[in-house]
């Protein structure tokens, strides 16, 4: 009898501590750095509840954005307040969010990391990268590169690495040593290494 009351006990302040959590802290307490998860592929904007991810039809995306506000022609992405969208055969296939994109700041990752979050950020929620390359003196990109299997999303050290090239996928970065984030992009295999199509 001690033994399930104290087992009752134990759920109680659990479920209480969870409660006591916002949504974002939940959702957050459920990512391991270096561990990647299908909701990995995915970006949120908090205000509207809305999450736009790979593999989601075009016409879904746009059931939640509305209709595009610009086109970029040059590489097929499609511009909607906040975030920029790629499709293949109307199927998300790319998702970036730039300086250039109109209200930058409205989404996030599944980690929570958004423009303007520091280097530290990044890696206490995604894990450190070896695979980096700087573009300067202040930038660099982190990427992290995955490959969905049957043990799950299992971390790659080059698209080379990959076994299936349709099932792997990257998440850049372009981090400055001032500013932050200034740059997020997830895409599949192509999106990433020939994001023009041509």
């Amino acid at each position: 009898m001690i033994r399930v009351l104290a087992l009752l006990l134990v759920l109680t302040l659990t479920a209480c501590s969870n409660a006591n959590l916002s949504s974002e802290q939940q959702r957050l307490k459920d990512f391991e750095p270096g561990v990647f998860q299908e909701s990995d592929l995915s970006m949120y904007d908090d205000e509207n509840k809305i999450e736009i991810r790979m593999g989601m039809s075009k016409d879904d995306v746009e059931a939640a954005l509305g209709e595009p506000i610009e086109t970029k022609d040059f590489i097929g992405v499609y511009v909607y307040p906040g975030i920029e969208v790629h499709y293949k055969e109307n199927l998300v296939n790319g998702l970036l969010i730039t300086d250039n994109t109109n209200n930058y700041k409205k989404f996030r990752t599944a980690r929570g990391v958004k423009f303007g979050d520091s280097e530290e950020a990044v890696f206490n929620n995604y894990g450190l990268e070896e695979k980096q390359r700087s573009l300067g003196d202040s930038i660099r990109t982190v990427t992290y590169i995955v490959e969905k299997t049957t043990k799950g999303y299992e971390v790659r050290d080059s698209f080379n690495e990959a076994l299936n090239k349709e099932n792997v996928f990257s998440l850049s970065m372009n981090i400055d040593k001032n500013d932050g984030v200034g740059y997020i992009m997830i895409a599949d295999y192509e999106f990433s290494t020939n994001p023009s199509g041509k």
